[in-house]
């Protein structure tokens, strides 16, 4: 990637660790993950990608024109649109293992509601996950975390999807897959609509023959 500025700041061109893609539209900067034909699943690639989609999905349907208007002055400030300083920032704040949050700036003291656990089944090569949730009504999203290792801590970098939780179901279910055979250890942490998260629930396995 080639910038003239630091990055995200004014003016950028090229890829940043095959995912984020740097252009310009109309002389106004904008950043988008990187369109390639084949589907990188290493647990970085895969953890930005899972929040990238989540985020990018809930700019129109869940953030509310007051809450999008909010970051009118980050993107002013930096030639981008509203929607790319939501995205620029949020994801920033992910790989510095900081929940996403729907307004700027993102204050983190509005508690979600809490997991109280998870389940797996096994399908074939598929893990199916459900989770218990005891909602609030302040909560965002459910990061679905896994590892091949036992007790593995829940992060940004393990996190393989990102669910919709702001309906305040009681379950939140996933099927991940396929998946390679072996042992695969589940976790998860719910966030708030400002970014605070919730403890992480206590983990469970699935084998996969």
């Amino acid at each position: 990637m080639k910038v003239t500025a630091p990055l995200f700041s004014f003016d950028a061109s090229g890829t940043l660790g095959g995912i984020i893609t740097a252009s310009k539209w109309r002389g106004r900067q904008y950043f988008r993950t990187r369109v390639i034909p084949s589907n990188p699943r290493s647990a970085g690639q895969t953890g930005i990608r899972a929040m990238w989609q989540f985020l990018s999905q809930q700019w129109a349907p869940s953030v509310d024109p007051g809450d999008q208007a909010t970051w009118e002055d980050p993107a002013a400030s930096d030639n981008v649109t509203s929607f790319n300083a939501y995205m620029r920032n949020n994801i920033r704040d992910w790989r510095s293992s900081l929940a996403p949050g729907m307004a700027f700036p993102v204050t983190r003291d509005l508690a979600p509601g809490t997991l109280g656990s998870v389940t797996t089944t096994v399908q074939g090569r598929n893990v199916n996950l459900d989770y218990a949730v005891t909602p609030n009504g302040d909560e965002w999203g459910l990061a679905i975390c896994r590892s091949t290792i036992t007790g593995f801590t829940p992060d940004w970098s393990n996190t393989t999807k990102v669910l919709n939780a702001m309906t305040s179901p009681t379950q939140l279910q996933y099927t991940d897959g396929p998946l390679d055979p072996g042992t695969y250890f589940y976790s998860g942490f719910l966030f708030s609509t400002n970014g605070e998260q919730s403890a992480a629930v206590t983990e469970d396995s699935a084998v996969v023959t």
